[in-house]
């Protein structure tokens, strides 16, 4: 009996040295099934959500990319090989440009001529760039307005009012995310793309995010626009807000203008300027213009020439 032992031992010894691994259970080795992706991020842009993962260091046979938008189902979207790339461009329609994506990865890899499948990764939320929308009431009901310009507001179901028929109003902003970089990258690079930004050989441009109370400056790098730098600023409050559009350019500049500094403008009233030490930043205040600190609307006053694009969305 124990020399039977023995050689049982014995015997799984040899095949573990020769294998590498041994399961008393029945089925499929749990070590052929991959191992769960360990990291995924989604950034959006204009027209498109780029996506990105890390590879496993073990080998697969590929992975499998699935997006769902609120209220669907998962669905596949890209099979990757193993030497593809791990990135991948979901390009967006005018619907969904206005809808928040969801994304995760799977690997896979074939075991028995089976297909095995590895756990899911994180999620990775897309939220779709977006303007502060501002909620106005007009006889008694409250509408949501996402544009302003010459002196009305624009609401989501295509109808105009007067500021004079306007009772009250309130903002819809977000001050405690910002966008990464790489998004707000992929907006203007975006926007330049479909020709809706004209550069016209500038070396800078401007985004002035309403909905996240930010300003970017943008500088060419021969191929596409690159975040210079960024800061938090103050754009219109909800009764003055301040005129959006994608295509607006720098067409004047003055050092100083109604007791404040570095007056950068991009319509008849409207301007990137400095503030007082009172003025607080990353809320809409304004009433209209947009305040910065008066070192970074320096910056803008010095290095951003006449004619340069400015994007206020």
């Amino acid at each position: 009996m124990k020399r039977r032992f023995i050689r049982v031992i014995t015997c799984v010894l040899a095949l573990v040295m020769v294998t590498g691994s041994f399961s008393f259970a029945a089925g499929t080795d749990t070590t052929t099934k991959p191992a769960k992706v360990p990291y995924i991020k989604a950034h959006c842009g204009y027209d498109s959500v780029t996506v990105k993962f890390t590879k496993l260091k073990e080998k697969v046979a590929g992975y499998e990319l699935e997006r769902q938008y609120y209220g669907e189902k998962w669905k596949v979207i890209k099979t990757f090989k193993a030497t593809d790339a791990a990135s991948y461009k979901d390009n967006r329609n005018d619907k969904d440009r206005k809808r928040v994506g969801y994304y995760r990865v799977r690997a896979y890899k074939y075991v028995d001529g089976k297909k095995v499948y590895g756990d899911y990764s994180w999620t990775s939320r897309a939220k779709a760039v977006r303007q502060m929308y501002i909620k106005i009431k007009v006889n008694g009901k409250w509408k949501t307005a996402n544009g302003f310009a010459g002196g009305k507001y624009y609401t989501t179901s295509g109808n105009s009012y007067s500021v004079a028929r306007v009772r009250d109003a309130s903002t819809d902003y977000l001050k405690s995310a910002n966008y990464t970089d790489t998004t707000a990258e992929n907006f203007v690079n975006e926007l330049t793309k479909a020709k809706v930004v004209k550069r016209n050989g500038k070396k800078r441009m401007v985004w002035i995010s309403t909905y996240t109370q930010h300003l970017y400056v943008f500088k060419w790098n021969g191929s596409r626009w690159k975040i210079e730098k960024d800061w938090e600023c103050s754009t219109g409050k909800a009764g003055s807000p301040t005129p959006m559009s994608k295509k607006k350019k720098l067409n004047h500049k003055h050092r100083w203008r109604h007791n404040l500094p570095y007056w950068n403008c991009f319509s008849s009233c409207n301007a990137m300027h400095g503030k007082y030490s009172s003025w607080e930043m990353g809320k809409p205040r304004s009433g209209g213009c947009v305040r910065n600190p008066n070192s970074k609307a320096q910056f803008i006053y010095e290095n951003v020439a006449k004619g340069s694009p400015v994007v206020v969305w």
